[in-house]
């Protein structure tokens, strides 16, 4: 049994995009609770100060990464609501190109 909310045979499902959606989500935190706790549990003191600098700028680059991919979880959530809202609308890409070439 097919799971879809799609009545069209190739349009995309909004259920695919709510669970890309959660799955993301669901990455992206436990991406960042993966880091923390590497974090927490290195110790630094006793090396160089040299290590301790280059080991603190990898996890602040990787936080820093981590918010950039909130700023893509945002974007994919748009655009699985707008996925939504066009197959709600009966919209769709049927092809055809752009200029009305559809009719060729």
């Amino acid at each position: 049994m097919k799971m879809s909310f799609s009545k069209r045979p190739g349009q995309m499902a909004p259920l695919g995009a709510i669970l890309a959606v959660v799955v993301a989500a669901v990455a992206l935190v436990v991406g960042i609770f993966v880091v923390a706790q590497l974090q927490s549990s290195l110790s630094t003191s006793t090396l160089q100060t040299g290590a301790q600098s280059a080991i603190g700028n990898v996890f602040s680059t990787a936080y820093n990464a981590y918010n950039l991919l909130v700023v893509a979880l945002i974007v994919l959530a748009a655009v699985a609501i707008l996925a939504i809202i066009i197959e709600g609308l009966g919209g769709g890409f049927r092809g055809g190109g752009m200029g009305g070439e559809a009719g060729l």
